[in-house]
């Protein structure tokens, strides 16, 4: 068992520029502040969909401390846990820190793979996009 310093969140190889790309930088503006940002909007949106996927090849990481900056991301994480566990008391015990990861890790797979085909379907830019998409799911709820 690893010590939570020990622990990363992956990141798809395979989505790695985008991830980048959405991230803002010193010298360009995007819709989130941070990588860590973007990987729980897409968590979040692969949760909300059931779009859960694995990644054999992986990109960068962020450090799990990093990760915690986001103060959406373990309660996002955990709330991944038990909804895929019901039933399961010990989900979110320290012992079972990795797993909770790698749940989360395949949610926000299934959401970036999600918002790179819409971001591609639509074909605008992605601040104008993201900015359309709260929009209309704040009109809807």
């Amino acid at each position: 068992m690893k010590k939570a310093e020990q622990i990363s969140v992956r990141r798809p190889k395979e989505f790695e520029d985008f991830i980048q790309g959405l991230a803002k930088t010193k010298t360009s503006s995007a819709p989130f502040s941070a990588m860590y940002d973007v990987l729980v909007f897409a968590a979040s949106i692969g949760f909300k969909m059931n779009l859960r996927e694995t990644f054999a090849q992986k990109g960068g990481e962020i450090e799990f401390r990093l990760m915690q900056q986001n103060e959406y991301f373990e309660t996002l994480m955990s709330t991944i846990s038990v909804m895929n566990n019901i039933g399961d008391h010990d989900c979110l015990s320290f012992d079972r820190l990795e797993e909770r990861v790698l749940l989360f890790e395949e949610f926000m797979c299934g959401g970036l793979r999600f918002l790179n085909d819409q971001l591609k379907t639509y074909g605008g830019s992605p601040v104008v996009y993201f900015e359309t998409l709260v929009s209309n799911s704040v009109n809807e709820n």
